[in-house]
């Protein structure tokens, strides 16, 4: 069956992107970058995947997936990165910041048009958040802090 978990973790899924640095944004470059799953090991007491970002100053981050929810290890805790309540207003936080879905349709991006579409934007007043679509997963990152950030969408998936 498919897998329609708004963000399909798995071992040896690669998503690649075209990505263009705002500002000033070491961690990232701009071009064409991937960010893949390299594998599990246990983190925190959670069997964690392994994932490398697609911004290769940012390194890899353990993730734990369990049907919608995803948590990232961050600072020796998990932080709840996605809330499994996918549905419009619904609002979580991963520590400091809060974030709040918000339906996005049908979204197309360099790689297609992809269907039940869910925005996590980030409550800051700058223009934060990381598009998802069912059985995909991230297909829009915008991250900008005052200015500088980057913004990538997907071009390519290998699943």
């Amino acid at each position: 069956s498919a897998d329609t978990r708004i963000d399909p973790i798995e071992l040896g899924y690669e998503w690649t992107y075209e990505v263009e640095v705002l500002g000033t944004y070491p961690l990232c470059k701009s071009g064409t970058h991937s960010g893949f799953v390299l594998g599990t090991k246990l983190v925190g007491g959670k069997q964690a995947f392994q994932v490398q970002s697609l911004c290769p100053g940012a390194g890899v981050s353990s993730y734990y997936v369990d049907g919608d929810r995803v948590e990232v290890y961050y600072g020796g805790n998990w932080l709840l990165a996605l809330d499994t309540r996918v549905q419009e207003g619904q609002t979580w936080s991963k520590g400091a910041p809060t974030f709040t879905w918000h339906d996005a349709g049908t979204v197309t991006v360099p790689a297609g048009s992809f269907d039940d579409c869910w925005t996590a934007k980030e409550n800051v007043a700058n223009e934060s958040y990381t598009t998802f679509c069912r059985g995909v997963g991230p297909v829009h990152w915008h991250v900008d802090t005052d200015g500088n950030g980057f913004d990538a969408k997907l071009s390519g998936k290998n699943f």
